[in-house]
């Protein structure tokens, strides 16, 4: 299987995280003290160190999986693509929300996006990157596998990637679509 797996990120924040270990300690120290209700815990906890969330590509298929996966068993429906018009890659930046001083003098948060593009107004987030060069890679791949042209979007100046090697610039009819 041809298999393209995006983004998996873990599913709960981090304090949750720490809540699923100490209930798997907690589930110990109980099981041993013949309290059964530990094994609860000692399943529960596992739950919300390891649950992950992503998206899925079956290139074969053409068809993705919004997923939800616990030690890499995942569940989750997998649908057909629709229509694809192109394959994105942009960034975006946000502010820090630290509620205080920024420390190394940098006060914004960027983002690279590589999104699928249906008819409007749908759209698939696929990946995202905290650098361009790795998010124009997964954008090339996507846009060679599902036969799709690549926009890249990460300057002022959006460039369509028609050829990998030779961008062609066709800015006018970009601005008309967002």
């Amino acid at each position: 299987m041809d298999i393209f797996n995006g983004n998996s990120e873990t599913y709960f924040p981090p304090q949750f995280r720490y809540a699923g270990f100490a209930l798997v300690i907690t589930g110990i120290i109980m099981v041993f003290n013949t309290n059964l209700f530990g094994i609860g815990f000692i399943v529960i906890g596992p739950a919300l160190v390891f649950l992950k969330t992503g998206i899925r590509i079956n290139f074969e298929k053409r068809s993705f999986q919004e997923y939800r996966s616990i030690l890499s068993i995942h569940f989750g429906k997998w649908v057909k693509i629709p229509e694809i018009e192109y394959i994105s890659v942009y960034k975006e930046t946000e502010p820090h929300d630290t509620g205080g001083q920024i420390i190394n003098g940098e006060d914004n948060n960027t983002h690279y996006y590589t999104d699928l593009i249906f008819p409007e107004p749908n759209r698939l987030r696929v990946i995202n990157f905290p650098n361009k060069s790795p998010a124009m890679e997964a954008g090339k791949l996507l846009a060679e596998k599902l036969h799709a042209r690549l926009l890249d979007y990460t300057s002022d100046v959006p460039v369509w990637m028609d050829n990998i090697d030779e961008p062609v610039e066709n800015s006018a009819e970009i601005d008309e679509q967002h």
